[in-house]
């Protein structure tokens, strides 16, 4: 793999372009990744200190979650009311796969290599679309904006928060300020509350019920403007 170049030093007015760019053009995914890269500042690293505490075999395994969440046969072969089914449900529903945001991180710059900052990073990555899942935010843009605030609440990582600020002021044209800011706010709150996603064994946790690790893991699953418009749950088998 090629050494990814990185720094540590916040570049906000890079990040703010991007936003700019992000703005005019929502579906231009690319420019997520620009603008987390240019305020990741401390935080790979204050996250990998975390994770060593909370789950040191997890960070020793680095195993590459993607593996998982690709297989989709393996995934269908899970318990009906499992999460790996409501994921699966939720790719199929929404016609999304993990390998299309690496796909999207690759084009925006990205180069991996063996640490485990990057590993970490990949990780994120990766569980994306898997935290929609659990918590229950939909791909309508509202949901979205609920799932990046989560994530701000849960990781700190300041690219979170401007992209949550400013995805909630464009879906305030729609909903009204307060609904789409309140929307937000909750869905911070709601990542402060719950466990600690990153430190999360995703591989044993993919076979056991949705509702039982929501609860394990202290999520409350989504209501109201940010919450899917159908159901993550499977049909059961």
């Amino acid at each position: 793999m090629t050494t990814q170049q990185s720094s540590h030093r916040l570049q906000p007015l890079r990040a703010l372009r991007e936003m700019q760019a992000l703005i005019r053009d929502p579906e231009d995914t690319e420019r997520v990744f620009h603008i987390m890269q240019a305020l990741r500042g401390g935080t790979i690293r204050r996250n990998l200190a975390r994770l060593a505490r909370l789950n040191p075999t997890l960070l020793a395994r680095r195993e590459e979650i993607i593996t998982r969440l690709s297989d989709r046969d393996a995934l269908a072969r899970l318990p009906a009311r499992s999460l790996g089914r409501a994921y699966l449900a939720f790719c199929e529903r929404e016609g999304i796969s993990p390998e299309g945001l690496v796909e999207a991180s690759v084009a925006a710059g990205r180069r991996d290599d063996d640490s485990a900052q990057s590993w970490l990073e990949r990780r994120g990555r990766d569980t994306h679309d898997l935290w929609h899942a659990v918590t229950g935010y939909g791909t309508h843009p509202t949901g979205e904006v609920c799932v990046v605030a989560f994530s701000f609440g849960q990781i700190g990582h300041l690219g979170f928060g401007l992209i949550a600020l400013a995805g909630a002021a464009r879906c305030a044209r729609g909903l009204g300020w307060r609904r789409s800011f309140g929307a937000a706010f909750r869905a911070w709150r709601d990542g402060r509350r719950a466990a600690w996603l990153p430190a999360q064994d995703w591989a044993e946790l993919l076979p056991r019920p949705l509702d039982e690790v929501r609860t394990l893991l202290r999520i409350r699953q989504a209501e109201g403007v940010g919450a899917a418009q159908t159901g993550f749950a499977p049909v059961p088998a």
